[in-house]
């Protein structure tokens, strides 16, 4: 008989906190054999494959007893990058005097993204996703930096709700 052919995956995507994503062709045959195709595979012939690309997959089942096939195809999508970006704007100033409002902010972020913020050239804080701040919607990181003496680098670590981290150092200038 032609068997019935249901393609399934661990997730749809594959992202920084999800590797790899396993699929299982799960068919009506007893006596199966399988042909698999996709990005990265080279004829496969077991029921269960993992895969760390993205790409549609498609798997022929063939019931060995009477030669006839069905096939199922599934897309696996991949998220592996941070699109959060950041800019630093100095304080402005009343004559001489620094009003402490340089700003850092954040730009395309998704509601569910989250910050911290450390001085210096590299992330030396210890932050998670689950610690982390959440991006507030204004993007506003701080507004309240005082305008330097000398150049003052500050460095953000966003936390996307995919498990992906990106580190953005901005640099303060007198």
């Amino acid at each position: 008989s032609i068997p019935s052919v249901t393609l399934s995956s661990t997730s749809s995507s594959i992202t920084c906190a999800i590797p790899q994503v396993t699929l299982n062709a799960a068919n009506t045959t007893t006596n199966a054999g399988y042909v698999w195709s996709g990005p990265g595979v080279s004829s496969s012939t077991v029921q269960i494959i993992t895969t760390t690309l993205q790409g549609v997959y498609t798997v022929t089942v063939t019931d060995l007893s009477s030669s006839c096939t069905g096939t199922a195809s599934i897309s696996i999508t991949t998220y592996t990058d941070v699109a959060i970006t950041a800019s630093i704007i100095p304080a402005t100033c009343n004559g001489t005097v620094s009003n402490n409002n340089g700003t850092i902010l954040a730009f395309n972020f998704g509601a569910q993204d989250k910050f911290d913020l450390v001085s210096g050239n590299t992330y030396t804080g210890s932050a998670t996703y689950l610690t982390a701040t959440g991006i507030p919607t204004t993007g506003i990181i701080t507004n309240t930096l005082a305008n330097p003496q000398t150049t003052v680098a500050y460095t953000i670590r966003f936390f996307d709700d995919k498990g992906c981290i990106k580190d953005t150092t901005l640099i303060l200038t007198p």
